[in-house]
């Protein structure tokens, strides 16, 4: 049988019984032998884009899977490809964002859009996958991550094929790259006038 460790207490429990805990209605569950409460999480990866999971390759989707158990930070690192089949991965659909909308319109529109209905069944923090138009990304990452949930962006190489004389780009899913931040500083003196 297979166990999980309640990352709070350091206990073992049985899988067969997480699992049932884990899809109940986005709610924090507590583990039933742990004193300590809020251990159990529903596992949610998000996907906020044009690009419906339905289409991601297996390597993509186990990605996401892994990405969700290990943010969870409840199930010991022994235990992740045990709790991986349990993840909900869950499509929302990018917005569309008008060319001409003005920033504080963007702002309205988002702030609409994450208080949405989809947003609200959701536990507290969760994975997600964000990409879309450029300025409404970087909202949603920066809302999201402010939030405490791990945002991050698929990476792909891109190999060109031709066809019957027509050329056809193929992107290949390599891993899932979360948003940090970090301070860039230029170092100046490698560029000279000289």
């Amino acid at each position: 049988m297979k166990e999980v460790i309640c990352k709070s207490c350091g206990k073992k429990f049985p899988a067969t019984e997480i699992s049932s805990w884990i899809i109940q209605d986005g709610a924090v569950k507590k583990c039933h032998y742990c004193p300590i409460e809020d251990t159990v999480k529903r596992l949610v990866f998000l996907n906020i884009s044009n690009h419906p999971s339905s289409k991601w390759s297996a390597e993509q989707i186990k990605a996401a899977q892994y990405c969700a158990v290990r943010d969870s930070e409840i199930i010991g690192e022994d235990n992740f490809t045990d709790f991986m089949a349990d993840v909900e991965i869950i499509d929302i659909s990018f917005p569309q964002i008008p060319a001409e909308l003005m920033e504080l319109d963007l702002i309205g529109l988002l702030t609409s859009f994450v208080n949405s209905s989809p947003f609200v069944s959701l536990p507290k923090k969760f994975s997600c996958m964000i990409q879309g138009e450029f300025t409404a990304s970087y909202l949603l990452i920066n809302h999201f991550r402010s939030e405490g949930c791990s945002v991050y962006a698929a990476t792909t190489e891109r190999e060109v094929v031709e066809e019957d004389g027509i050329k056809k780009s193929i992107f290949k899913f390599i891993r899932f790259r979360a948003y940090q931040t970090a301070s860039l500083h230029l170092n100046l003196t490698t560029f000279s006038n000289d």
